[in-house]
């Protein structure tokens, strides 16, 4: 049943999300202090399989200044736990492994099924005045 197997791997995979985290220190030996953290929560376009977000997860553990990494295939996130001025950085290998990658402001988590969502405009606040 070689292909039961296979069909099993795939799904596991579509809905797997990957996290790394290196909590006292990053993998430069560097100390990440817990007190200056900040979490930011990124978009990742082209995903395509769990091998794209462990890679992603993998390098941006690696980056300097970072503590946690959770990358979630389904929902195309990269959630950070990080010094704020590794931003750039993170980015930076994201962007280095071919993925696209945007910080998402104050993203909204929907308790019902604990997705992260972009924030969404109001259609009377984008229209103008004038």
């Amino acid at each position: 049943m070689p292909g039961v197997k296979a069909v099993l791997f795939l799904a596991a995979s579509v809905l797997m999300t990957v996290s790394c985290g290196a909590s006292e220190s990053s993998d430069s030996g560097t100390e990440v202090s817990t007190a200056a953290l900040q979490t930011t929560t990124y978009r990742v376009g082209g995903m395509h399989c769990g091998g794209c977000a462990a890679a992603i997860a993998t390098k941006v553990g690696q980056v300097d200044g970072v503590a946690s990494c959770n990358v979630d295939l389904e929902s195309g996130t990269a959630v950070v736990e990080a010094a704020p001025d590794s931003e750039q950085r993170i980015q930076d290998a994201i962007v280095l492994l071919g993925y696209t990658v945007n910080p998402v402001a104050d993203p909204v988590v929907n308790p019902a099924d604990d997705q992260i969502e972009a924030p969404t405009m109001n259609a009377d606040a984008a229209t103008t005045s004038g």
